[in-house]
């Protein structure tokens, strides 16, 4: 879901573009090489959103009343992630947590530090740290950029001070159909509102899980993202190739006929 930088904030549309749907198709490319590594695709009306990409995964994602459908094409089932679910899985997620954080204090140093290396390599290298809620913010740097001939604005996301992205935000004043940005970020926010601990953690960084306050401090949306690595951007950049309105089919947002239901794989309760 990473890829997808939701925001809900005002945004201005005219009247005959009120109720049509937006697609978004965005593309991950090293800056450098120029090399295109992956294609993402995002559908929006209604407040319901479909998102899908060409990584050979063969899923997709759905999201409408206040539910996550993850659909897995090759199996033909689906898996429905509400907000009950979510909170359960935190909580679950949290007491395995500390159980290994408590294990990991008995280990030898040596040992230790191997187990911290290697959940680093593996991008959970907070999950060693106890959970908490991090602080997530956006600056302006000063700068701006241009993007398929609009002007965009440079921020720093920071995560607990430090900064995590480089955002290029265009005004929504300038992006037709943006109003469909803002009733799926205003319902996805709702979502995940309270949401702490461990799941926040895992969340990251995206604007579309943030507060409103903060879609509120961009006024637009990030058309280029780049990650910051040790406090310096990486070669990579995520960047919006297409932004169209147009009236999306509903029957895209519907689980497809044939389709079984598939629970949510559970973490076994920690052993006391």
């Amino acid at each position: 879901m990473n890829p997808y930088r939701l925001l809900g904030c005002a945004a201005l549309c005219t009247a005959s573009l009120a109720h049509a749907g937006l697609r978004i198709e965005t593309v991950t490319r090293d800056v450098k090489t120029g090399k295109e590594q992956s294609l993402q695709v995002m559908q929006v009306q209604d407040g319901m959103a479909r998102m899908e990409s060409n990584s050979g995964r063969n899923t997709a994602s759905i999201f409408k009343n206040d539910t996550m459908y993850v659909l897995d094409a090759q199996r033909k089932t689906y898996t429905a992630i509400d907000r009950a679910t979510l909170e359960r899985t935190a909580n679950t997620m949290g007491q395995a947590m500390e159980q290994m954080r408590a294990q990991m204090a008995a280990m030898p140093p040596e040992r230790r530090a191997q187990m911290e290396q290697m959940m680093k390599q593996n991008g959970l290298g907070a999950m060693t740290e106890p959970a908490k809620t991090p602080v997530v913010d956006v600056k302006a740097s000063g700068g701006s950029g241009t993007h398929q001939g609009k002007s965009c604005k440079l921020w720093d996301m920071t995560r607990d001070g430090a900064p995590s992205q480089q955002l290029c935000v265009v005004p929504f004043s300038a992006l037709q159909g943006s109003n469909e940005l803002r009733a799926l970020a205003e319902k996805m926010q709702a979502w995940l509102a309270g949401m702490s601990g461990p799941l926040k953690q895992m969340i990251g960084d995206n604007p579309m899980q943030q507060s409103p306050d903060i879609a509120n401090k961009l006024g637009g949306f990030p058309v280029i993202t780049r990650q910051y690595k040790d406090g310096v951007l990486s070669s990579e950049e995520t960047t919006v190739k297409t932004w169209q309105t147009q009236k999306i089919d509903a029957a895209l947002f519907e689980i497809p006929a044939g389709y079984t239901k598939q629970e949510m794989p559970s973490m076994p309760a920690p052993k006391k």
